[in-house]
Order: structure tokens, then sequence, then C-alpha cells
């Protein structure tokens, strides 16, 4: 089987070292050159490399030249894994089988944008690990494959990030071998059951202590490792939130964003409703007792 692997992501690395541990033929890597650092973004042209693997870096998949690359090595499947652009019909005309796509949601639950990180935010206490069919539209293609994926109180997007992909492996090893037996079932997406996540922003990623401690904690969970960090702003500069714990200490007397107490530089914060320990900021910044963040 000939494959195109489309990917720029930690996902996509895993999901294609994956494949070439099971020598499961990959006849062209696109990627995208990474300038700069940038959530979870990366480069796969150096395990392309490794594996003796041509490789493409592109800037506007669609273009012609990009179009005519993929036609002249006739796959037979290609597979898009962690990919932001939309894969026009002209790409998705060229497989023989079809282009797989993956999403990190309970489809059609939570189709869009950024599916980890609003799964968290929002508190949910599960999500699933989804391959389709892409066709024209937003994540609404048939689905090859799902499997649910619980969601703990504490797991935060690393944590559900290896779930994902822990389950995605599996996966993507079965539908590989049920296309080469030519078993392979699919099936429809409720559209009534639908919902669409937006883009999130820079500001949607900034702490507010009127919010609950809950909020708060979901917020941060779902921005650390890999992404870019929840933050709030104390004279005039940026301070990053990777951990935090909800604390039992309750004092409706006292502000939202005053810290109630401070123990090895380690604050508990008044928030909306009840507060919470900041366990690990960047950079360093020294807490007193009494002070507003």
């Amino acid at each position: 089987m000939r494959i195109v692997f489309i990917g720029s992501v930690i996902f996509s690395k895993e999901i294609l070292n994956h494949l070439f541990k099971k020598k499961l033929g990959i006849s062209l890597i696109i990627t995208k050159k990474i300038y700069k650092k940038k959530s979870d973004k990366i480069d796969l042209s150096s395990y392309a490399k490794k594996n003796n693997t041509p490789f493409l870096y592109v800037k506007n998949i669609n273009d012609k030249r990009n179009i005519d690359k993929i036609k002249s090595l006739k796959p037979d499947l290609i597979l898009c894994l962690g990919w932001s652009e939309i894969l026009k019909s002209k790409i998705l005309e060229i497989p023989k089988i079809g282009t797989i796509g993956y999403h990190p949601s309970d489809l059609p639950a939570n189709r869009g944008r950024h599916p980890i990180i609003w799964s968290l935010v929002k508190g949910l206490k599960k999500t699933a690990s989804t391959f389709i069919f892409i066709k024209k539209g937003i994540d609404n293609g048939d689905i090859i494959s799902k499997k649910k994926i619980l969601i703990n109180f504490n797991d935060d997007a690393e944590k559900l990030y290896k779930k994902l992909i822990k389950s995605a492996k599996k996966q993507i090893e079965e539908i590989i071998h049920n296309l080469n037996k030519n078993k392979l079932r699919t099936f429809k997406q409720d559209e009534k059951k639908s919902n669409y996540c937006r883009k999130r922003n820079y500001s949607d990623g900034k702490i507010d202590w009127r919010m609950s401690a809950v909020s708060i904690h979901n917020l941060v969970r779902a921005l650390s490792k890999p992404y870019d960090g929840a933050h709030f702003i104390y004279n005039s500069k940026e301070y990053k939130v990777w951990k935090v714990k909800i604390s039992n200490d309750e004092n409706i007397n006292i502000e939202s964003g005053k810290i109630i107490k401070v123990k090895h530089n380690v604050p508990i914060v008044k928030c909306g409703k009840s507060s919470i320990l900041l366990e690990k900021i960047s950079p360093k910044l020294k807490f007193k007792e009494g002070m507003y963040l």
C-alpha cells in the first residue's frame, strides 16, 4: 500500500514513528518548517531522513505544485494527522482508498479547533480518539474508528495527549489491517448531535481571579505543556501558570485575586469561588500575604 503522510504536530510524529516500527510503507511525508517553537508544532523531516523516506516542505498544501507531486505517487491512501489546513477536493480525489484524518473528540461533538484544550477547559469527563474519512467540510466525514477516552479531574493536556496517542496507535494498526483485508467498516455522523469549537486566542488563556477555583484549575491544565500556558499579568509583566491545586481555604470576605497565605513561596489566592494554590509559575515571583494579583 502506498501511503502519503501529512502532519506537523507531536501527535503526527508519534503515529508516524509507530507506522515505521510496524513497517507500514510511507511513500512521502509532507510537513512544515518550524521557524519558531509554538505549542505542539514539529518538523517531521528528521524522522523522514532517519527512515530513508522522501519528504516535502509545504507552506500551502493546496498549491498546484504540491497537488502534482502527490498525484505523481499514485497513492492508495493519504493519512492527514495533525494539520491545520483544510485539504481541498483536488487532493481528496487523488488516493484510491481515500484520505483519513484524526480528531481528538467524541465526534460529532466538538468539531473544529483545539478539541483537547476545550475538553479540559469545559471540564468534560470523557472525550474520544476518532479517525474519519475526510470530505468537504470540517470534521464531518464518516467515522472509521472511535474509542472513548476518560478524563480524570487532574489530567492535564500532556496526560490527555498521551492517552489519545496510546489509543490512536492501536486504532491505526487496526485500520490499516482492515483496509488490507477489505474489512473496513464506517458509519455516518449524526449532524443533530454536532457542535463546533472556535479557534482560541491569547485572551482565552488569561486568568481572571473572579473565576471559580475549578474554572481556573481547568484553564491551567488545558493550557499546560505542550501548549503555551495560562497566564496572569502582574505589574505589567506576564506570568505563566503551569500547575495549581484547589485549596480548602475559604473566606467570602476577601476580594478575588488577594493572596490569603504563602508557604515556601507557594501562595493561596482567593478566587470568585473558593481559592487556589499556584504550585508552579514562570518566571519566578516573590509572593506576600495580602498581595493582589
